[in-house]
């Protein structure tokens, strides 16, 4: 496994993503990992490989300048498939 990280809104449990970077406890071959982000409210979840190499704190940070999230925690729908038509592998 590697490193995950779930995002909550700050007035309630609601968690709004989850991010997972899995390198599939094969630390030195890099060719079979990706990034897993789940949006649970919206039934959303990229798997991407072109996001390798991003630290969570990058991933977020990403997210936000792709307006994906707001500072209150809500999700736009429309920047959220944009994000997943240029993230998301079909292939994993």
């Amino acid at each position: 496994m590697g490193s995950e990280i779930s995002l909550f809104t700050l007035d309630t449990t609601t968690e709004i993503i989850y991010i997972e970077i899995n390198n599939n406890n094969t630390i030195s071959y890099l060719d079979d990992d990706f990034i897993r982000l789940v949006f649970p409210k919206n039934e959303v979840t990229i798997k991407s490989t072109q996001l390798i190499g991003k630290s969570l704190k990058d991933i977020i940070q990403l997210l936000f300048k792709n307006k994906v999230v707001d500072n209150h925690g809500n999700i736009n729908v429309d920047n959220l498939a944009l994000f997943y038509e240029r993230q998301h592998n079909k292939n994993i």
